[in-house]
């Protein structure tokens, strides 16, 4: 799948997410989620980077917020997990879920 297909991809899912979502945290929406990638595509341009994992760590770093009522300001800590879980359910290659994972730490 090319970027710009995983870029559609990952919003869609954020749209669908946000929308089904009973307590979403507004700041945090897709539109959020967008931005961070478009700031990050600015950042990373004539860099070598796995633009997957760039746009995957994007568009899922703050995926728990939409669930803001049960997880509160915690919801950092919980962004690891649940975007592992959506990763392997659209079948993300496997050896990059693990540095997904680790970028999230890192904020």
């Amino acid at each position: 799948m090319d970027i710009k297909a995983l870029e559609q991809k990952f919003f869609a899912l954020n749209q669908k997410l946000y929308n089904e979502a009973k307590d979403p945290l507004p700041s945090h929406g897709p539109w959020h989620h967008l931005k961070v990638w478009q700031n990050a595509k600015k950042l990373a341009k004539g860099k070598k980077v796995d633009w997957k994992v760039l746009a995957a760590a994007c568009f899922l770093h703050d995926i728990s917020s939409y669930d803001y009522k049960k997880v509160g300001n915690s919801f950092h800590k919980e962004d690891p997990k649940r975007a592992e879980k959506i990763l392997r359910q659209i079948k993300f290659p496997e050896e990059k879920i693990m540095n997904i994972q680790k970028s999230f730490l890192k904020l």
